[in-house]
């Protein structure tokens, strides 16, 4: 065997061995705050596969957050789910991204029958509540899913007995806090951080204790990652890990991406994160995400290939005030973009909430993109040259939005909006 082939091998073998959110070992030991885990080093604190101790895995769609597992909503049939509650969160459409409740509370506004029984569309913008941060939808009322009366999901009630915890109805709150009519992580909760009465003006809390308010981000990026460049992984990889945090936690939209821009765009993150630490979150249903954002620090948009206009825009619409929170608290937005042929634009699920104004995209095959003029100090081009190739699928935009950040003759590819907090 070659040199060449026993050194490829062995980066095959190595890379098989690293999860997202592993980092760097520092001689023998994990680089502070990670743990070492058999041959990987994991946050404890954020890890779904290692969620306190070493091969905790937390179950189902529940997320770790303070070294616990926490199940904010109720995510689809499992063990702890029975089957009334999982019935009752089927849709119209076969899947769980619209409790029933909610398609028989929005008449079909363009068609005038008396029901829509298809997926929230563009006639529906107007149709319902935009829920908030850590909120969930049911019927036409957003709730806390960890109120008793609604605890993990709109059917479940808990007992006279017992508190509603993380989403699960318990005899006591432990490990959480008893605050009253609901349990509390005082250490990441910013309406009771550090005690129950404490609110986080700014909304961050961190460790028990309100923070400043952090700049937001809203990064869009003309690539679906089917091919990809070490360059593009660089952009994207430093678009989703812009909070800074030592283990990020990633919170992805797949929706209709193609199979080669899942795998693509994972490893592009991977390769291009090069040991900064990150977790992932995948959401499965429309209603999880402003749940899901309440722990997140980016949301992970893949190019939607295979989608309506109807159906972005719908999004964009039902997501827009958690979106509008989750900014002004610091998080980071990253919308990727593919050519289509059932859509106009990914990026009109941030048109739809008010985040980024373009008019069309389209496609350029292998282009040669540039910097932008006097952008090439922004956080998202951190170590990328000031000029490079894109691949397959590169899109630019028709756009006066003043945030571009890499462009072709074509028009601008790639954005980054910084949100600052009022």
């Amino acid at each position: 065997m070659s040199t060449a082939m026993r050194c490829g091998f062995a980066w095959m073998l190595a890379m098989l061995g690293c999860v997202a959110g592993c980092g760097a070992l520092v001689g023998a030991e994990c680089r502070s705050p990670l743990e070492r885990c058999g041959h990987v080093c994991v946050d404890l604190q954020n890890d779904r596969e290692n969620c306190g101790t070493c091969g905790n895995a937390c179950a189902g769609m529940a997320v770790c957050s303070s070294g616990m597992c926490r199940a904010p909503f109720d995510a689809g049939p499992d063990a702890s789910t029975d089957a009334a509650t999982d019935a009752a969160r089927r849709t119209d459409a076969g899947d769980a991204s619209i409790d029933t409740s909610v398609d028989a509370a929005r008449p079909d506004a363009d068609a005038g029958g008396p029901i829509d029984s298809g997926p929230l569309d563009a006639n529906d913008l107007d149709a319902g509540p935009q829920c908030g941060l850590g909120e969930l939808l049911c019927g036409a009322s957003c709730v806390d899913p960890n109120d008793p009366s609604h605890c993990g999901s709109c059917t479940t009630m808990c007992s006279a007995t017992e508190v509603c915890s993380a989403g699960r109805c318990t005899p006591t709150c432990a490990p959480l806090t008893d605050c009253g009519a609901f349990c509390a992580d005082l250490t990441s909760d910013p309406d009771h951080c550090g005690s129950c009465t404490m609110s986080c003006g700014a909304g961050i809390c961190i460790a028990g204790s309100c923070q400043s308010a952090l700049a937001g981000h809203v990064v869009v990026i003309g690539h679906d990652f089917e091919q990809g460049r070490i360059t593009m992984s660089q952009i994207i990889a430093n678009a989703v890990l812009l909070p800074g945090r030592a283990s990020v936690r990633i919170l992805e939209w797949q929706g209709a991406a193609t199979a080669l821009s899942i795998t693509g765009t994972t490893a592009a993150i991977a390769e291009g994160a090069a040991g900064r630490g990150y977790v992932v979150t995948m959401a499965t249903s429309d209603s999880s995400v402003p749940v899901l954002l309440d722990t997140a620090d980016t949301f992970l948009v893949f190019a939607q290939a295979g989608a309506t206009n109807d159906r972005l825009m719908g999004l964009g619409a039902m997501w827009s005030t958690a979106l509008g929170q989750f900014l002004a608290r610091g998080g980071v937005i990253v919308v990727l973009e593919a050519p289509s042929v059932t859509n106009d634009g990914t990026y009109q699920v941030l048109s739809a909430a008010g985040l980024f104004d373009a008019t069309a995209r389209a496609e350029i095959v292998h282009p040669v993109l540039s910097t932008v003029t006097g952008r090439a100090g922004d956080p998202v081009l951190l170590g990328v040259p000031l000029s490079y190739r894109g691949e397959t699928h590169t899109c630019f935009f028709t756009t006066s939005d003043p945030d571009a950040i890499v462009a072709s003759t074509s028009g601008p590819v790639v954005f980054d909006r910084t949100v600052t907090p009022h």
